[in-house]
């Protein structure tokens, strides 16, 4: 059961990961709490048992970098649409 977890763990850190280039934080975030919410359930596993925890460690460290990328994207990256009328009338002569 506790590898499961850890897979689903380092799945989850990797993919928010592999994300950080979109522009949809919503995919990003869900990522990041998968990734928390696994290792979380890793950590208490292992604790019970007193194994290594690094991979543990390593996910946490991955999940936390990719979060702090993330609020910054989101509070200095600004996704301004400029000119969407030039948009529709492109659209609508297809």
């Amino acid at each position: 059961m506790k590898i499961i977890f850890v897979f689903l763990a380092i799945l989850a850190s990797i993919l928010a990961t592999m994300l950080i280039g979109l522009l949809i934080y919503n995919l990003e975030i869900m990522s990041i709490i998968a990734g928390l919410t696994f290792g979380l359930v890793v950590f208490y596993f292992s604790k019970k048992s007193s194994q290594a925890k690094k991979v543990i460690q390593f996910t946490f460290l991955v999940t936390a970098i990719v979060l702090a990328i993330v609020a910054y994207k989101f509070i200095f990256d600004k996704n301004d649409m400029v000119n969407t009328e030039t948009l529709q009338i492109t659209k609508s002569r297809f």
